[in-house]
């Protein structure tokens, strides 16, 4: 019953990224590993260390780390060390890109 509280607890807390505070570091999954990812970003490729504390949403909903796939676009809020590495406090993922051409409407009928 405990794990089902905190798992319901999460999905009331996800929101959107932006009322974060701070710029976070965006860019796309290279690899994951079990206590780092590697994020493509257009200056460079950072290592991000993730914790069992880091939180991991999709829209408003939220996620484990189990989700985070090569070639996912994501950003990432949290701690750059001196060494260059971030520390992952929080991990959203990138909206979908309407494909071009597609005349695609957004949900709310309107064109993006």
């Amino acid at each position: 019953m405990v794990s089902a509280g905190v798992s319901l607890s999460g999905i009331l807390h996800a929101h959107d990224p932006s009322q974060h505070k701070g710029k976070p570091v965006t860019g796309e999954v290279e690899s994951v590993a079990a206590s780092q990812f590697r994020l493509k970003t257009a200056s460079g490729t950072v290592i991000v260390s993730i914790m069992a504390q880091t939180e991991y949403e999709r829209g408003k909903e939220v996620h484990d780390k189990s989700l985070l796939k090569q070639g996912e676009k994501v950003s990432v809020f949290g701690t750059k060390l001196a060494s260059g590495e971030l520390v992952a406090k929080e991990v959203l993922w990138s909206p979908p890109e309407p494909k071009a051409g597609t005349g695609a409407k957004s949900p709310g009928g309107h064109r993006p």
